[in-house]
């Protein structure tokens, strides 16, 4: 053990020496001498000694007592007072600085190792008791469990934080309270009163050292469920009780939705997704649930009596399937991975968990397989490694500047390949320099304030300018990190140049408008849609009952204006978010007309506009949504390129090319085409912005003026339609924008026709029609009693299931919509799944997908048998009815084979 290290205050040298030469002997090491309180404060700092002899009376501006407090401010040091006399007022100023002890001059050896060694112990002792206090402080302070402790009255002595979480009661509020009678229930109290007294006099009852479970009372009045142990300890020479008391009122109901899981645990084995096979204890297969056949292929008549042998696939040793079975015949659970072999060939992995099932006498007569079917997620795992394998070969390479700096000197201490390319200077240059030979002159200041206070922070991430060696300013992204490196303390240091993510920022900000709007304007189509929806169906369910021409009339302009609504609707979902529906061959001179009707009355006076539409033009596959706003666009960017005036010309023609015509167009194949123009005699393009016309966000307009998004969005949709354009432009003279789509061999959908009714049939069947608008929800019931059919009608998912509970036998399908209170329609779907597997579901919905509902737009249209956008026809839904019902009286004749 090390000597107890001593710092001495004596101002009389000769008196000092004697001491030190006394300590020595004794055993102890002197470490400084000291004649002032200056001094000894100096020396208390440096030295950081285990006691001090401290002089009362020394020469100089400061005495001893005043140095000792100075010392105490900051340093835990035991201080002995040396002293030849003392008044009492002096003795009274040394006793408030606590001192371990005093030595009256002239004193012995022995009585001066006597006293240090009291002393020293004394320091010790209560060090180590106020360690114990912090770290049971802490302790409690930080305990999960609420620990409580009672006197023998029952009051509460001590009351932690967690006791605050659990019962809701402060510390103040606690303290000094029977917490009996404010935390039990009259039971309780009474068996604490029968108890309490007993447990005080002999420690002993029936909580003590075990987990007891009970009720107890919260401050709110709500009953918790808590688990409680207690134990006695001895203060103040009485016995006192302490609890340790957690709260397991969630585990409570855990374990009773667990046994609730368990009744129902043998109707959802069939109904598992995970493949499920029970053996005998020889191995041979009792019984599978549908999960098996759908795996594996065989059907549970052609597995029953079979060992799960007929799996294998070679792909296992023998050795690997002899110690699964001695490890499950054991009477142990095996998990683990197996590739199996399906009845047609094909391999797939499962991960197995077996397990034995003992009878009374601890015999095993049944094993439990529960296997899932990952194949396709070791396919994606295996993609995700090679994914990484990648990005490490990526990161290996440096591809972004490094270099690792001197924080005491600044210079630099290494430098990667990258760093020397991107700043200019050589290997040599850089190593025989400091950092600030990269840092602008304005930045110096700065970052040397900066060293200074951060230069042991973990991980710093900043922003700063730099200077190449050709002089030139480039901004940087700066990550850094403290190192040890040869040596050194030092830094590492990412320097990524963010010359093009600045010039970025302001592209990204106009395309979180754009997303911004694209929300709104989903919201708004969602609504409208609602709105539009029973209009449309009320049409034909009127038509057949009108007989006045002119009431006819009056419906067909209803019907047309709900329709135009409708279509609005899809083109502000265009505009907005780019949202795009189903391809279907359609007449390209109808929206040509449609756009140009437009025009007409928004175009300036200054411009005239002319059209050439083929009455013969070929049908095309295409989404009319989009075509339009591809010649919208297009007829915008001319009229912004004839600010004084011109003519803007739309022609719609059927185009054949030839082989050779087609080489000499980029992009184009020969074949039937039909070609858009939209043509200006405006500005014209000049060189050197024609090659970047395309480019997301480019644009010559001043800002504000535009989001250079116009070309870049009718690109898009012509490679979405596999199609091609053309430009021609000439300064001062005007430009043309050709566009090519494929001609289709099919008739156009729509003919222009009005939508009737389909033929009336009679059906039993109910259907659950599940919609919040109300006027929605009565029109579809109304639709489907013209067919036979009998209509249940619910407001939000709750409700729907609630009707579904009382009419399960009779409901043959559901009409869901997405977007509901209460439950949306795909929790809706998947609960009436699990309660019926083969209930078939129509889902509808008013919003495009990506408007915060993505998740549930992907499952319910995954679950549902088919799938309307709102506002549809009354014909479409009723012929989607019809088509569901029928697909499901054919499935039910003819169950496809296991």
């Amino acid at each position: 053990m090390n000597p107890a290290r001593i710092v001495v205050v004596e101002d009389e040298m000769l008196v000092a020496r004697d001491i030190c030469q006394q300590l020595q002997e004794l055993g102890y090491e002197p470490v400084a001498t000291c004649r002032s309180g200056e001094e000894a404060i100096a020396a208390a700092r440096s030295k950081r000694p285990d006691l001090i002899l401290m002089d009362i009376h020394l020469d100089g501006a400061m005495d001893g007592i005043q140095a000792t407090e100075k010392i105490l401010e900051t340093q835990d040091i035991p201080v002995v007072f040396l002293t030849a006399f003392a008044e009492e007022t002096t003795f009274a100023r040394a006793k408030a600085t606590g001192p371990y002890g005093y030595i009256t001059k002239p004193f012995d050896e022995r009585e001066l190792g006597r006293v240090i060694d009291l002393a020293l112990f004394k320091h010790r002792t209560e060090t180590q008791v106020r360690e114990n206090e912090e770290r049971l402080r802490a302790i409690t302070e930080s305990a999960r469990e609420a620990i409580v402790m009672m006197d023998e009255a029952g009051k509460v002595t001590f009351w932690n934080p967690a006791a605050t979480v659990i019962f809701g009661y402060t510390r103040e509020e606690m303290l000094g309270q029977d917490v009996h009678a404010v935390l039990a229930g009259a039971a309780d109290q009474a068996r604490y009163h029968a108890t309490h007294p007993h447990f005080l006099k002999t420690g002993q009852g029936g909580a003590v050292g075990t987990n007891r479970e009970l009720q107890a009372r919260h401050k709110d009045g709500r009953m918790i469920d808590i688990s409680l142990s207690l134990s006695a300890v001895m203060q103040g020479g009485a016995r006192h009780a302490v609890s340790i008391i957690r709260d397991i009122t969630e585990q409570r109901k855990v374990e009773r939705r667990l046994r609730l899981q368990a009744a129902a645990m043998d109707a959802a084995m069939d109904a598992a997704m995970n493949t499920i096979v029970i053996t005998n204890e020889h191995g041979e297969i009792e019984w599978a649930n549908p999960a098996f056949t759908r795996v594996s292929g065989y059907t549970l008549d052609e597995a029953l009596g079979q060992n799960p042998r007929i799996l294998k696939s070679g792909e296992q040793s023998e050795e690997f399937y002899r110690e699964l079975w001695q490890t499950i015949s054991s009477g142990q659970s095996w998990s683990g991975t197996i590739v199996n072999r399906h009845k047609d060939g094909h391999l797939y992995t499962e991960e197995v968990t077996i397990a034995p099932v003992k009878g009374e006498a601890g015999d095993i007569n049944h094993y439990i397989a529960i296997k899932q079917d990952i194949t396709r997620r070791r396919a994606a795992e295996k993609s995700l490694h090679e994914s990484e394998e990648r990005y490490r070969l990526l990161f290996d390479a440096s591809p972004v500047p490094m270099w690792v700096y001197d924080t005491d000197t600044l210079r630099f201490l290494a430098v990667n390949d990258t760093a020397l390319r991107q700043y200019g200077y050589t290997t040599e240059e850089f190593l025989g320099s400091t950092l600030l030979r990269v840092q602008i002159e304005a930045d110096v200041a700065a970052f040397k304030q900066w060293i200074a206070t951060n230069r042991e922070v973990p991980l710093t991430a900043s922003e700063a300018k730099h200077r190449r060696k050709d002089g030139t300013e480039i901004p940087v992204e700066l990550l850094s990190r403290p190192m040890r490196y040869q040596g050194h303390e030092a830094r590492l240091v990412i320097a990524i140049d963010v010359s093009e993510k600045k010039a970025l920022e302001q592209q990204y900000l106009r395309a979180q408008r754009l997303e911004s709007l694209g929300q709104l304007a989903s919201g708004i189509a969602h609504d409208l849609n609602n709105m539009l929806a029973p209009v449309l169906f009320a049409a034909p369910l009127l038509r057949s009952s009108l007989t006045s021409e002119r009431d006819g009339k009056v419906l067909d302009a209803l019907e047309n204006s709900a329709q135009r609504g409708a279509d609005l609707v899809r083109q502000i979902l265009g505009f907005a978010r780019g949202a795009s529906g189903e391809l279907r061959v359609i007449q390209l001179k109808h929206i040509a007309r449609e756009v140009a009707a437009t025009l007409e009355s928004t175009l300036p006076k200054t411009i005239r506009l002319e059209t050439n539409i083929e009455t013969t033009a070929w049908p095309v596959e295409a989404d009319p949504t989009q075509i339009h706003q591809l010649i919208l666009n297009l007829a915008v960017n001319a009229r912004d390129a004839m600010p004084e005036g011109g003519l803007l010309a739309i022609k719609v023609a059927n185009r054949t090319l030839t082989t050779a015509e087609a080489e000499a167009i980029p992009g184009a194949s020969p074949g039937n085409w039909v070609e858009i123009d939209v043509t200006d005699t405006g500005t014209g393009i000049p060189p050197e912005v024609l090659p970047h016309i395309w480019d997301a966000f480019f644009t010559t307009k001043p800002d504000g003026a535009g989001t250079g998004l116009g070309l870049a969005t009718v690109r898009g949709i012509v490679v979405r339609h596999h199609g091609f354009l053309q430009v021609e432009t000439k300064m001062r003279k005007g430009s043309t924008f050709r566009i090519f789509l494929p001609a289709s061999a099919r008739a156009a959908d729509h003919d222009g026709t009005k939508e009737l009714l389909p033929a009336q049939n009679q059906h039993a069947d109910y259907i659950l029609v599940v919609d919040d608008d109300s006027m929605l929800r009565d029109i579809l019931a109304t639709a489907l009693s013209t067919q036979g059919y009998r209509a249940i009608a619910c407001a939000d998912g709750v409700e729907a299931i609630v009707k579904f509970n009382d009419h399960a036998r009779e409901i043959a399908m559901v009409v869901t919509d997405l977007d509901m209170p209460s439950l949306n329609g795909a929790v809706l779907a998947a609960t009436l799944r699990k309660l019926q597997p083969t209930l078939p579901i129509i889902g509808m919905t008013g919003f495009a997908r990506g408007v915060g509902l993505e998740t549930a737009f992907d499952e319910l249209k995954a679950m549902a048998d088919a799938w309307l956008e709102k506002p549809f026809s009354v014909s479409s839904f009723l012929q989607t009815v019809d088509q569901v019902v029928r697909a499901r009286n054919a499935g039910a004749s003819n169950p496809p084979m296991a």
